[in-house]
């Protein structure tokens, strides 16, 4: 419905006047871009949700917006699956894997893996499998 479109808009931040019948083209921003395909996913109602780099393409100043979409989503008991390098995004995840090659070599409470983001974690000395003995220190 109308009201369900009106409320996702206004959940990720962006007017309902100036978007609800607004095209998608090349005239919206990364960013409004990034928001609207947010708010569709919040007017589904979805159960399960993947984020890959929710903040790719969106401004500081937008960053909220998503991360206030992502605890709405969770609030409703959307299960959120997030991918990505950034230790702001990790945080707003309540578990978290960490990946090196391809394959787990942590995981945890997202507080315990944080530091991993940022800068505490040795960078991967390889091309291909990992030394899944390493485990937090290093991979």
């Amino acid at each position: 419905s109308m009201d369900v479109a009106r409320d996702a808009l206004l959940a990720v931040g962006l007017e309902p006047e100036e978007y609800i019948n607004r095209a998608l083209d090349k005239s919206l921003s990364g960013g409004e871009r990034k928001k609207i395909e947010l708010a569709s996913i919040l007017a589904m109602e979805a159960k399960l949700v993947i984020l890959d780099e929710p903040d790719s393409g969106i401004d500081v100043a937008s960053l909220q917006n998503i991360f206030d979409a992502i605890k709405f989503m969770k609030e409703r008991g959307t299960t959120i699956i997030l991918i990505t390098h950034s230790p702001f995004v990790l945080r707003q995840a309540e578990y978290a894997f960490l990946m090196c090659s391809g394959m787990i070599v942590e995981e945890g409470k997202t507080e315990d893996i944080v530091p991993y983001f940022e800068g505490k974690c040795l960078p991967c000395r390889h091309k291909n499998m990992p030394d899944v003995g390493g485990g937090k220190d290093g991979c």
